[in-house]
């Protein structure tokens, strides 16, 4: 139920280069003890609401631990690129029409932006 409270407020964490993610849900606004255990099968997955306070234990195995985020918005929405970290971000048309102008990536190609962006690899966190 934690999603339905809207969005968590962030703090920076205090060891950045020892965390995968720069910031983490502010301490004491959600109950820890009321989280409920998801355990997950070797190559399974999890879809949850992205609002919902999700997070687990350091991985210890061999193998790395993905993670996906999808996100739909209206056709309606227009996706602004310019002046931020989404530049490197592309959008795809899952159906209907684009009702806002907006510049869709193709899925068969390779997002060169990101590339360009990230040239050492993926930033921390994805």
């Amino acid at each position: 139920g934690s999603h339905s409270g809207g969005f968590s407020d962030y703090d920076d964490v205090s060891q950045p280069d020892k965390e995968v993610f720069a910031t983490e849900i502010r301490k004491g606004t959600f109950d820890e003890n009321q989280a409920i255990d998801c355990v997950l099968k070797p190559n399974h997955c999890s879809l949850h609401n992205g609002r919902l306070i999700h997070g687990s234990n350091p991985n210890t195995g061999a193998m790395r631990r993905c993670g996906y985020t999808m996100r739909f918005i209206s056709t309606d929405v227009k996706f602004i690129t310019e002046g931020d970290r989404n530049e490197a971000f592309q959008i795809y048309l899952a159906r209907g029409k684009d009702k806002a102008n907006n510049h869709y990536g193709d899925p068969g190609k390779v997002n060169q932006k990101w590339l360009d962006r990230y040239p050492n690899g993926w930033p921390k966190g994805h």
